[in-house]
């Protein structure tokens, strides 16, 4: 399986340290009933030499660059590259959301070792795919937003609404994250 082998050719190029969390509908698949989806979106590190052994792992099996964005051409590292494979089914892109904020430095700090693809890998918490979800806000990120919400809820898991609320405040989404608890509330 194509998301094994890339999953596992990260954490190679990890090594020890974590230096990614799998965050987009993968993560969401991993705190609620699954979706399907063709895709892998990872927070990866800002660290040049991690970046550069991940980027020739995904070109050893397969996948190649298909968009390279970056805002500030100061910068080293780029805000985003994302990966695409010829393959006709299974996992057919792999986004790296390049980690440069305070925020999705928590994301890989807070992140929790959960079993996808068969392997056990650093997935972001419930609370973090929620703030992910809520700053994207197509209709299917605020679906997977309360997917995550009530699942956690129907577990006896409450998530943190408090840092939840913390990184909605500063990502400037109050109004969704509002319109979030009302549906839950309903």
């Amino acid at each position: 399986m194509i998301a094994a082998e890339a999953l596992r050719a990260l954490e190679s190029a990890a090594g020890a340290e974590r230096r990614f969390a799998v965050i987009g509908a993968v993560a969401r698949n991993a705190w609620a009933p699954p979706r399907a989806t063709v895709d892998l979106d990872l927070c990866v590190a800002a660290v040049p030499g991690f970046l550069e052994s991940a980027k020739a792992a995904l070109l050893a099996l397969g996948f190649s660059p298909a968009r390279i964005q970056q805002a500030d051409p100061a910068d080293a590292a780029p805000d985003m590259l994302i990966f695409r494979s010829a393959a006709e089914a299974g996992l057919r892109q792999v986004d790296f959301l390049v980690a440069k904020t305070v925020f999705e430095g928590e994301v890989l700090r807070r992140a929790v070792l959960v079993e996808v693809a068969g392997r056990l890998v650093p997935v972001a918490t419930p609370e973090d795919v929620v703030i992910y979800k809520l700053i994207a806000n197509r209709p299917r990120d605020r679906d997977d937003a309360e997917a995550v919400a009530r699942t956690e809820a129907r577990a006896g898991r409450n998530l943190d609404w408090n840092y939840v609320a913390r990184w909605v405040e500063e990502w400037g989404v109050r109004e969704r994250f509002e319109a979030l608890r009302l549906r839950l509330e309903g």
